[in-house]
């Protein structure tokens, strides 16, 4: 379980960093509303993230055996809106196996939330609307 557990904490650090990195990319069609929500989103999602390892550890004691996580360049709108797709299916998958507290199933139901706004952000963006944050 340990190692689920640090899988599931690198994979939450691993994709604010690899938000930031698409954030400071960002190039092409929909490029300045894609930058905008971005920046929302890894400035939000480090708080969200950051409260839940917290809380596990608060009563798990503390994680070790982070691991580093590949970074992908910025491509696209859609490259980055498929990332965050595998993001929330990742979370919701471990959430059903590895956490029962109901305290940190509230914590996981805001990054999923978090994600999903972002999701459906950027496929306005695509569509060729401008999400003013």
């Amino acid at each position: 379980m340990e190692e689920i557990v640090s899988q599931f904490m690198s994979t939450l650090m691993s994709a604010r960093t690899q938000a930031h990195v698409f954030h400071l990319g960002t190039k092409g069609p929909g490029s300045f509303a894609a930058h905008k929500a971005l920046n929302e989103f890894y400035d939000s999602f480090l708080d969200v993230v950051d409260g839940f390892i917290e809380s596990y550890q608060g009563k798990y004691g503390i994680v070790s055996g982070y691991g580093n996580l590949g970074l992908q360049d910025f491509q696209s709108v859609e490259q980055v809106r498929a990332y965050f797709t595998t993001l929330v299916t990742f979370i919701e998958k471990i959430r059903t196996v590895a956490f029962q507290d109901s305290y940190l199933k509230i914590k996981i139901e805001k990054m999923i939330k978090l994600i999903n706004s972002y999701i459906i952000s950027e496929r306005t963006i695509i569509y060729g609307f401008i999400i003013w944050l």
